[in-house]
């Protein structure tokens, strides 16, 4: 899908921004998104996503669960918990763990807002097929700017994590031509940006 009929245009990073000034501009926007329409766009996104070929041949894969400035992904989680295995992630300290979604009376809220599955054995990266990540925003080389804790940085540069696919999703004003980045940030490996009536798949 990467011709210039499908294209949503990136915006051009502010000469000077660094992280944390993308990071307060991508909340400014978030703060002024009608809520049915984030649904509305999130639904899209997802369905795009479950399109692509890695996500049908997935057996196991790693999704979040929202938080309102996220793309939407809880009807997906639920939708795809019955036919393929759904992590979804557990902070602990500084690494995420790994932990299978069982239904939502499962899930309790982190301090950061962030809702967690309590129960089940952590799963290594190694048997996860693909990655879906959140994110503060991506580029066109498939950067990640995510929001400063480094989780699936260091979740995504893990030896074991080699063979698995990455997939980011982001609405318009997430997306930019290049982003700041650091040695330590890991691109993924394909971004599905949604706008107000198109959804695009764009592969670094």
């Amino acid at each position: 899908m990467n011709n210039t009929l499908n294209c949503i245009v990136p915006q051009r990073l502010p000469a000077g921004a660094d992280k944390r000034s993308v990071r307060r501009e991508v909340k400014a926007q978030w703060a002024q998104c009608d809520p049915a329409e984030r649904l509305d766009r999130s639904a899209r996104i997802m369905e795009e996503l479950e399109s692509l070929p890695e996500f049908k041949q997935a057996q196991t894969l790693l999704l979040y669960w929202s938080m309102s400035r996220e793309v939407a992904t809880q009807a997906a989680v639920r939708r795809w918990s019955t036919g393929k295995r759904i992590l979804l992630p557990v902070m602990e300290g500084d690494h995420l763990l790994l932990k299978p979604f069982t239904g939502d009376d499962d899930l309790v809220c982190h301090p950061w807002g962030v809702w967690e599955p309590t129960s089940g054995q952590n799963v290594p990266i190694r048997e996860v097929d693909l990655v879906v990540a959140p994110g503060a925003a991506f580029d066109l080389e498939g950067g990640r700017l995510g929001y400063g804790k480094g989780f699936y940085d260091r979740l995504l540069s893990s030896p074991e994590a080699a063979s698995c696919r990455s997939v980011g999703v982001c609405f318009d004003f997430q997306w930019y031509d290049h982003l700041p980045r650091e040695a330590h940030d890991v691109a993924v490996d394909r971004v599905i940006v949604g706008a107000a009536q198109k959804v695009w798949v764009h592969n670094p």
